[in-house]
C-alpha cells in the first residue's frame, strides 16, 4: 500500500466516522471543533516549536484550498456504511 493509498483510507474511514455520528443527531461544528482540536494537539506534540509555528501558519496559507462543500449532510433516511 502506498502512502497516498494509506491517506486516503484514513480519510475514507475518518469521513465515514463523522457522516455517523452526524446521522446519529451530532452538530457537525462540534465534530469538527474536536478533530481540529485533535489534529493541532497532534502537531504540538510532535513537532519542534518552529516546525509547529510553520504548520499552523501553512494551514492559514491555505485555508481558500481547503476540498469541501460539495457533499449533503445526511438525512435520517441516508445509510452510512
Amino acid at each position: 500500500m502506498t502512502d497516498e493509498e494509506r491517506m486516503q483510507g484514513m480519510i475514507e474511514a475518518t469521513r465515514i466516522l463523522a457522516l455517523t455520528m452526524m446521522k446519529e443527531g451530532t452538530n457537525p461544528l462540534e465534530v469538527a471543533a474536536v478533530w481540529v482540536q485533535t489534529g493541532l494537539s497532534l502537531y504540538k506534540d510532535t513537532l519542534p516549536p518552529e516546525a509547529y509555528d510553520m504548520m499552523i501558519d501553512t494551514i492559514s496559507d491555505l485555508r481558500g484550498n481547503i476540498p469541501g462543500g460539495n457533499e449533503e449532510m445526511p438525512t435520517e433516511n441516508d445509510t452510512v456504511h
